[in-house]
């Protein structure tokens, strides 16, 4: 570990972004990939996978904020090189600023658009996806007002890019298709031009339902994060993945505790029998969730050690059953080690999460080493960052 000068680490391999998302833009094929890095890029760091995405040819990717726009275009991902597109609800400042960053968003309610409307009335030109709710009650015009948006937009100055909705259980075949029928049903009110952007499935929905994104009236597109990362919540999605993220931390402490010895912060966790339990420097802000507490496991010497306690800055494991663990050995939270896996898939159903919240909790003091051919081609965290200052990092 005295090589990455850190006790912990997250290592993002970029080779395998490229597989997957090549992996992904083949099997969809003609639909459009646009790989969603909101969240830094579920915390593998939005500016780096980007700038990979980029330099393979990807043309289109999403974001939940319109900070996070504004975090690559400052990184130097200008509109001539990827189009960036603002999924969250929009308000007027906000709308604002990604005209100014020459990113789309979605418009969703008509005092949206008639904002909209104005700013092209002004004399700039906004680009702008239409969003529906077709069943998930969030963000949206409902299915019944497509004639009536159509008509709107129809009379503006502005440029419709694409309508997309958002599937509420992508995993669930029956209410899935139901929300692509509502889609449809506004489609056909509006009557939008066939170069239209059509976008309406996820990662779970690639991997299961092919009907979601092969339209034979409207170009389609879909919106995928996870299966970008490497991992699906389809436990067999037909095609092969490569997981991108691995995670390793550092071995702190050992010590043997007696019995009716408490574990962590509180009294209601304490042991029966005596334990010899391993402290590691990786704790609640580097990613830890308390509630992975008593289920989930980390790897030494490639054995599975369970997780007893969260605290902030650490965790402590309980090593009983594994023999000379010692002060700065290594524990893999995520990955691989001595024939033994852990995946993300595994961390977050532990955790009683998803895949992309678990991920997304890691605050950057926790450095991503990237890679490129097997070579370390830069790190992003407090001090440094792949080619750029410090994101939304003030050090005094």
């Amino acid at each position: 570990m005295n090589e990455y000068e850190h006790s912990t680490i997250f290592k993002i391999d970029l080779d395998n972004v490229v597989h997957n998302y090549e992996t992904v833009k083949k099997y969809v094929f003609p639909s459009e990939v646009i790989p969603v890095i909101k969240g830094n890029a579920y915390g593998h760091g939005a500016i780096p996978l980007a700038r990979t995405l980029v330099e393979i040819g990807c043309r289109r990717l999403a974001v939940g904020k319109v900070c996070e726009a504004a975090e690559l275009r400052n990184a130097g991902i200008g509109s001539e090189l990827v189009d960036i597109i603002i999924m969250s609800g929009m308000l007027p400042y906000e709308i604002d600023k990604a005209v100014e960053l020459d990113a789309s968003f979605f418009v969703h309610d008509w005092k949206t658009l008639n904002y909209v409307k104005s700013i092209g009335s002004s004399g700039r030109l906004p680009r702008f996806h239409i969003k529906v709710d077709t069943g998930m009650g969030r963000f949206g015009f409902m299915p019944e007002e497509g004639q009536m948006v159509g008509e709107a937009v129809r009379s503006m100055r502005c440029k419709v890019e694409g309508v997309g909705t958002h599937l509420a259980a992508a995993d669930e075949e029956e209410h899935s298709l139901r929300q692509l029928e509502r889609l449809d049903a506004f489609l056909d009110g509006m009557k939008p031009p066939q170069d239209l952007l059509i976008h309406i499935a996820s990662s779970s929905a690639v991997a299961s339902f092919p009907s979601m994104f092969r339209s034979a009236m409207f170009r389609s597109a879909v919106r995928v994060g996870d299966l970008i990362y490497g991992f699906s919540s389809v436990e067999e999605p037909p095609f092969k993945l490569y997981p991108v993220l691995s995670c390793v931390t550092t071995v702190t402490q050992v010590k043997r505790l007696p019995p009716g010895w408490h574990i962590g912060y509180g009294v209601d966790r304490w042991i029966k029998t005596p334990i010899t339990t391993a402290v590691v420097a990786m704790g609640a802000t580097d990613g830890l969730m308390n509630s992975q507490a008593g289920r989930a496991d980390m790897l030494i010497h490639g054995a599975r050690c369970k997780i007893l306690a969260v605290c902030a800055d650490a965790a402590i494991l309980d090593v009983s059953s594994v023999n000379g663990v010692e002060p700065g050995d290594i524990a893999v939270y995520i990955g691989s080690q001595g024939g033994s896996v852990i995946t993300v898939p595994e961390q977050a159903r532990a955790a009683g999460t998803g895949h992309s919240e678990l991920l997304s909790k890691a605050s950057l003091r926790t450095p991503r080493l990237y890679y490129r051919h097997g070579k370390c081609v830069g790190e992003m965290s407090f001090q440094r960052t792949l080619g750029c200052s410090s994101p939304n990092v003030n050090l005094g």
